[in-house]
């Protein structure tokens, strides 16, 4: 069952309790209703409730008369006018656990729109180190090596030209599946491409496969 789900119950639940307390729990849940809001309009509304429940065990029904309709009106009050009352309000009592938390919905569009950034800036990034090689250098596009990088390259990582603890690092490679890359790298000349690096290198592709787009691959 989703936390959603879980709180809807829970807020049927207490606005049904006038119904299934036969009236004796409607005065506790507006009581709740109004400390849980701070709200002074639904306090004003308790002191009847519970006026209405020591009349309820007050009056006896069995006399007769006065007593049978003062019963009757209690009853009435504290079951009928509480359960209207509740479900009229459960909304509003339980509006911050029905409804989505608006700051954690705006950081999680502003995650995703993040992670959209990067791959965008990743993919024409690639396009220029592809086109245009020695623009690419000067720009120095796959170097999170070298400091004061200015052209946003989200992230990529020239795996011909970092160094082991380089590539590594930023790629989350164990260390030995680093140098294992550059001193084959070193000793071809650089790869072609992912594909390339795999074969010339026989590493596991369990261990590249998962950063392969952070991967780029300009000319050694």
């Amino acid at each position: 069952m989703t936390s959603r789900a879980v709180a809807l119950f829970k807020s049927w639940a207490w606005a049904l309790v006038p119904l299934w307390t036969i009236g004796i729990g409607t005065g506790a849940i507006m009581a709740h209703a109004a400390v849980k809001k701070r709200s002074l309009w639904q306090a004003l509304t308790v002191p009847f409730y519970f006026a209405s429940l020591v009349l309820l065990f007050a009056a006896d029904p069995d006399y007769g008369g006065v007593q049978e309709v003062l019963f009757g009106t209690a009853m009435g009050l504290n079951i009928g006018g509480g359960l209207m009352h509740a479900v009229a309000i459960r909304g509003w009592v339980f509006a911050d656990s029905l409804r989505p938390n608006d700051r954690l919905v705006d950081r999680q569009r502003l995650a995703v729109a993040a992670v959209r950034q990067q791959a965008e800036a990743r993919r024409t990034a690639r396009e220029l180190l592809a086109a245009q090689p020695d623009v690419a250098r000067e720009l120095l596009i796959g170097r999170p090596d070298v400091p004061n990088r200015q052209y946003p390259d989200g992230g990529l990582v020239d795996v011909n030209k970092v160094p082991a603890e380089v590539l590594g690092g930023h790629l989350s490679l164990k260390p030995e599946v680093a140098r294992h890359i550059v001193a084959i790298r070193d000793r071809v000349g650089g790869f072609s491409s992912y594909d390339d690096m795999l074969l010339l290198t026989n590493v596991d592709p369990g261990q590249t496969n998962p950063v392969s787009d952070l991967m780029a691959f300009g000319v050694h």
